[in-house]
């Protein structure tokens, strides 16, 4: 087993970030196989947690990693846009409304009378001291 396959299986081990290339390459080295063995039984004798922490870093982006930052991109566009729509059609809804030259209509709309009165007396229909 060479020297920097030893190093890269012990950076692994130890949780920090290793390139997967280059783990991949330690593992298929027989000896080095072997060594990963030996130290996680020993990790295991001593009682720590062999491995818990390792991390791969990926050695390249992938395809689908590509197609999800794609598609993140086209919903924030889409998103922006159709704000972007709606912002400048609600400016225009005045227009829209009552086109320019045409007489303003002044509307009112008064509720209606009320049917029935319900009053309430507190200490006889609710308590406020339980709520």
């Amino acid at each position: 087993m060479s020297e920097p396959h030893e190093m890269i299986i012990d950076a692994f081990l130890d949780g920090e970030p290793v390139d997967a290339e280059r783990l991949t390459e330690a593992l298929g080295d027989a000896p080095a196989c072997q060594y990963l063995a030996d130290v996680l039984v020993l990790r295991g004798l001593v009682g720590s947690d062999p491995g818990a922490d390792a991390v791969v870093a990926p050695a390249r982006t992938t395809a689908a990693s590509r197609r999800t930052w794609i598609a993140a991109a086209a919903v924030v566009v889409a998103a922006g846009s159709g704000f972007g729509l709606g912002w400048r059609a609600a400016g225009n809804r005045a227009a829209l409304i009552a086109p320019p030259g045409s007489p303003a209509v002044a509307i009112s709309v008064s509720a209606p009378e009320p049917t029935a009165v319900i009053r309430l007396e507190s200490g006889v229909d609710w308590d406020e001291r339980r709520w």
